[in-house]
This record gives structure tokens, C-alpha cells and sequence, in this order.
């Protein structure tokens, strides 16, 4: 299968508006050249935090017993939607195992939420 990346948004493609919040943004618009059919790349990846040297973006946090990524984004931040966020800062490849109780992530403080959504909405051109 020849894929190629299309230059279009999610909208244009589907005609259905993202929020800002919405992990899709993270993945690229492919198309199959001989079927023609529309597909996202799924297996993209993206870390964000090649260089954690900026203490003052992020606040430590330690994992309790038990808990999960949308457990903690809903504690931090008041909303457990946008916890897709929190394993990418934190360089992990499957977000669906357990996390470890007593581990130590990091986790971008609220205020720069909206930056980190914006450029995510960058990189993916939407």
C-alpha cells in the first residue's frame, strides 16, 4: 500500500470540527493512492520534552496507588480529557500500562496548557 500525507485539515477532510483538546490533532492525514481512502497515522509519535532544563514549565509528581493518567490530569489540571498530555511530557510509549505507585513524572503547569494545545495544533496543521 503507497500512502501519501494530504495536505488538507481534519475539517476540510471530514467537514467535522476538532477540540482543542482532541488527541486526533496529533496524528497526520494519510490517504492510500489506490483506493483513495482517508486514514489517520496512528503510530506517529511525538515527544515533547526532549529537554525537561526548564524546571519553571513543570511540577514533579508523584504517582499514588492505583491511579491512572486521566485520574492525575483530572486532579491537576480539573479535567480528565487532556491526559494524553501528561505520558507524552513523560516520553512513554504505551500510555495504557500501569503506571507505577511512587514514580515521579512531570507534569506541565496549567498556565501553559494552552501553549502546549496550540502547538500541537501547529505540528499537525489543523
Amino acid at each position: 500500500m503507497e500512502t501519501k500525507e494530504t495536505n488538507k485539515t481534519f475539517y476540510e477532510e471530514t467537514g467535522k470540527r476538532l477540540k482543542n483538546s482532541s488527541q486526533i490533532k496529533l496524528f497526520s492525514i494519510l490517504k492510500d493512492v489506490s483506493t483513495n481512502v482517508t486514514f489517520l497515522n496512528i503510530f506517529k509519535s511525538y515527544i515533547i520534552n526532549d529537554d525537561i532544563s526548564s524546571k519553571v514549565l513543570y511540577d514533579s509528581y508523584t504517582v499514588d496507588e492505583e491511579e491512572f493518567w486521566d485520574n492525575i490530569s483530572q486532579r491537576v489540571y480539573g479535567i480528565p480529557d487532556i491526559w494524553w498530555i501528561i505520558p507524552m511530557m513523560n516520553e512513554v510509549v504505551n500510555p495504557y500500562e500501569y503506571l507505577e505507585a511512587g514514580k515521579e513524572i512531570f507534569i506541565i503547569k496549567a498556565q501553559y496548557l494552552y501553549q502546549i494545545l496550540k502547538e500541537i495544533s501547529n505540528i499537525g496543521g489543523i
